[in-house]
């Protein structure tokens, strides 16, 4: 779905916008996409998805506790195509919805 060979996942803390949390690298098989339809032709809304995983390099619980939140705005996700480093693009943008991990 996605043509780039590098894609980058950021999580970033809408409270606190210059600093992203979690910088993730993946391959480009690797993220989901799911674009969610809709039977009504005139509905102008319609939603996406991106699944993706997220490595654990140590042994700690709870390692990604503080994402956890009751906030569907809190933590915004971009996946941006990562071929060009000094011209990234954005290919998808979202939060983290709570609920989902």
């Amino acid at each position: 779905m996605f043509g780039a060979q590098k894609l980058k996942i950021e999580i970033i803390d809408t409270l606190n916008p210059d600093k992203v949390l979690i910088t993730e690298y993946t391959a480009a098989e690797s993220p989901t996409f799911i674009a969610n339809g809709d039977e009504d032709k005139f509905s102008n809304l319609n939603t996406s998805e991106l699944h993706f995983n997220m490595v654990v390099t140590s042994l700690e619980d709870g390692v990604f506790f503080h994402l956890f939140t009751g906030s569907e705005v809190r933590f915004k996700v971009l996946l941006l195509n990562f071929d060009d480093a000094d011209n990234p693009e954005i290919l998808w943008s979202g939060f983290l919805l709570p609920e989902q991990y």
